[in-house]
């Protein structure tokens, strides 16, 4: 799983992601990738800084889609 947020989304509170990445971890599960931003952005993370987040969503979906 992926996941980007940033500390002062108003529309989905951080605390929202804190606890899914939370108990994603403590189910097992192995490859729990969270960016945790505080730049200012918001809700609208993502796009906002797609200079740091496409490259981290690139290389995710090359590691875990690529056929073996």
């Amino acid at each position: 799983m992926l996941l980007f947020h940033e500390e002062s989304d108003a529309t989905v509170g951080v605390y929202h992601s804190d606890k899914l990445v939370s108990a994603l971890r403590e189910a097992g599960a192995k490859d729990v990738n969270y960016l945790l931003l505080g730049d200012g952005t918001g809700h609208g993370v993502f796009q906002r800084n797609i200079g740091i987040t496409e490259p981290i969503r690139e290389a995710f979906f090359a590691r875990t889609l690529q056929t073996k």
